[in-house]
């Protein structure tokens, strides 16, 4: 029994001795074989050993600098908006109702005066504020028939009842009072004053008496 014993031990160790003086097993190469033997998957194709495609890095969008565009004087901004401008307003056109009121304010009344020979009387078409005619008329009538020698200075006029009483006045220098006058220069002055006030019906005057301040000129 020992020798059996002894022989397997015996053979044991030089089992192992002959293991251990044989090449040991490539781990990395049987791993290798085995996937290169193992089948492929199905729809699988084994890429090589190939390098991964570099992936395109995102390159930083370039901001665009803000551009500031100087504006020129009188320009105007894009988004303004441009007032309209205003045209002249046309002139006003008078009315025909004004132009109407107007030449109402006016009357056309005849001025008579003594011709160059002192025997007739002429007439002529002046026109006068209507709200002062008699006046106008009285002053019309004397400054055809001032002369050099004999000059009405001042006069009034007043209406009373159809009939006018016109105050006529001499300078304080006159040299000849009313009581002088020709009776030519009576009928150019004095007739034609009376004349013309009694010789328009728009006056609404009758008769017609004068003074000089003091009395009554009677001629």
């Amino acid at each position: 029994m020992k020798q059996l014993l002894q022989w397997s031990i015996t053979s044991v160790m030089l089992l192992s001795i002959t293991a251990c003086g044989s090449a040991p097993p490539n781990t990395n190469t049987e791993s290798s074989n085995e996937t290169a033997s193992a089948p492929a998957s199905p729809g699988v194709v084994a890429s090589p050993s190939s390098s991964p495609q570099p992936r395109e890095s995102a390159s930083p969008k370039s901001e665009k600098s803000p551009t500031t565009q100087a504006k020129a004087p009188g320009n105007t901004a894009p988004n303004q908006s441009i007032p309209a401008t205003k045209s002249p307003a046309p002139a006003p056109q008078t009315s025909p109702v004004k132009q109407i009121a107007a030449s109402s304010s006016q009357q056309e009344i005849t001025v008579y005066r003594l011709d160059n020979q002192c025997e007739d009387f002429v007439a002529q078409k002046v026109t006068v504020p209507q709200n002062d005619a008699p006046n106008e008329v009285v002053g019309k009538v004397i400054a055809n028939s001032n002369g050099p020698d004999f000059k009405i200075e001042n006069y009034r006029i007043r209406v009373n009842n159809g009939t006018a009483t016109i105050d006529l006045r001499l300078p304080p220098d006159a040299k000849r009072p009313f009581t002088a006058m020709s009776t030519c220069e009576q009928r150019s002055l004095l007739g034609s004053m009376q004349k013309t006030l009694t010789s328009n019906p728009n006056l609404k005057i009758n008769s017609v008496r004068f003074t000089d301040g003091k009395e009554e000129l009677v001629f």
